[in-house]
């Protein structure tokens, strides 16, 4: 409703009411027009979810600090530490100023070890209440079980999709997006330590910890996933996958085909060597045959399926028949 709303004030801005060059409904440029206008409300509502997921990350500790990622020395954190003490002190700030406290020490206390800050930075708050861990290597094991249980869930949902048909348009470029992504976050991770240096992901998401960084590229995943399956189709009609088989497909049914064909004429064959001798048989089998054969020429296509039947029926029938016949004339 919005984007045609959109649409009808965007015809009386540049056509007027009354103009011969409006577009009318279910014409081609009508419909194309509507599908750019639905495209930059989706991909507006798409950017603002990301924007929304920056704006309300919670303060990291550089923040608490007023350190910037990066660049601080130890000096100023040492410096920051102890203004912030003394500003939210309890016994200065009163009980208000207590929570503030608690987390200037408990930032102080991480920023200020090197190991605990390296992790912080690859992973959040999360990956340093493993007790366990005691070396990079302990936590970078522990913080990597996120990494794998977000892309299998990614991997398991992305073949669900597309096993029940709905995500066939553009899984290409989203299978490229999730492998593309996932190169970079490990890329994030590994050099995380190696800040300050200029990265084109920190000047992409200036002031924003790696752990950040990733956040914001997994919804930013999230909200191309959802516009390449939603707005693609619109955009791109043509880019839609064929529904046609692959040469390669073709081979092998013709392959297949063929096989099928071959054991059918063994089998065949197989029945007709029970007849031999056995004239009168044949003769009757023969006379059924261009029975079954005029009335598949009529239209009656159903004797088709039947003719297997009906020849493995009067070939017993007949053998019975046959069979009783030497016993009594033996007899």
């Amino acid at each position: 409703m919005a984007t045609r709303l959109l649409q009808a004030v965007y015809y009386s801005r540049r056509y007027g009411s009354n103009s011969p060059k409006l577009p009318h409904k279910g014409s081609a440029r009508y419909q194309r027009d509507f599908n750019w206008i639905l495209t930059i409300i989706v991909g507006l509502y798409l950017l603002s979810l990301v924007y929304d997921s920056v704006r309300t990350m919670k303060e990291n500790h550089y923040d608490t600090l007023g350190l910037k990622f990066g660049t601080f020395t130890q000096k100023q954190l040492k410096t920051n530490f102890r203004k912030a003490s003394l500003q939210y002190h309890p016994d200065k700030a009163g009980q208000a100023g207590a929570d503030m406290f608690v987390g200037i020490r408990a930032a102080h206390e991480i920023l200020v070890d090197p190991t605990l800050r390296l992790n912080y930075d690859r992973f959040g708050s999360t990956v340093l209440k493993c007790t366990a861990c005691k070396t990079n290597k302990d936590y970078l094991q522990e913080g990597l079980k996120a990494f794998y249980t977000f892309y299998a869930a990614a991997g398991i949902v992305f073949f669900l999709v597309n096993l029940v048909g709905k995500g066939n348009y553009g899984r290409y470029w989203r299978f490229i997006m999730l492998v593309g992504m996932g190169a970079i976050e490990m890329s994030l991770v590994l050099t995380a330590g190696n800040v300050g240096g200029g990265g084109w992901m920190e000047r992409l998401m200036p002031g924003l910890v790696p752990f950040e960084q990733i956040a914001v590229l997994h919804q930013l995943y999230i909200s191309a996933s959802v516009a390449v399956s939603q707005v693609g189709p619109l955009l791109f009609p043509e880019g839609k996958e064929k529904q046609e088989p692959s040469s390669e497909l073709i081979k092998r049914l013709q392959t297949l085909t063929e096989i099928a064909a071959a054991e059918t004429a063994v089998q065949v064959k197989s029945w007709m060597d029970t007849l031999v001798g056995q004239d009168e048989c044949i003769t009757q089998l023969r006379r059924e045959l261009g029975y079954m054969s005029l009335e598949m020429k009529l239209g009656d296509d159903s004797a088709f399926f039947n003719t297997r039947t009906a020849i493995k029926a009067r070939i017993e029938r007949q053998s019975k028949i046959h069979q009783k016949e030497r016993l009594a004339h033996i007899d």
